[in-house]
């Protein structure tokens, strides 16, 4: 965009001045080039992509239990140096641990 010259004779309306002003096109027009054809504005498709694929959701069952202070440093500790949580050491150890166990289920009358 090029800045208007500076009138000589005071405009006597703002669209007047406006209309003294060379616009992009005009100057395109002038200079002999094409302008590209302009295209309206379609804003992006914005996709999610998954880092995983989907699985089907775990049954999760909250509970507290009552550990050693020695116990609990120690979880801390090994979820600390190999940056997990500590739900998820906690986990890998009794996986671990019941992986070469056979355990029978308890009878629901017992569970009642």
């Amino acid at each position: 965009m090029t800045i208007p010259k500076k009138p000589t004779s005071v405009p006597e309306a703002l669209e007047e001045f406006i209309a003294g002003v060379a616009t992009p096109e005009t100057q395109t027009q002038a200079s002999g080039e094409r302008q590209a054809e302009v295209l309206p504005f379609t804003p992006p498709v914005l996709t999610k992509v998954r880092k995983r694929p989907i699985r089907q959701k775990e049954v999760v069952l909250r509970q507290t239990f009552v550990l050693s202070k020695n116990v609990v440093d120690k979880l801390e500790a090994l979820a600390y140096y190999s940056r997990q949580t500590k739900k998820a050491v906690l986990e890998a150890a009794l996986l671990q641990y019941f992986a070469d166990k056979k355990i029978k289920p308890i009878p629901r009358e017992a569970i009642q």
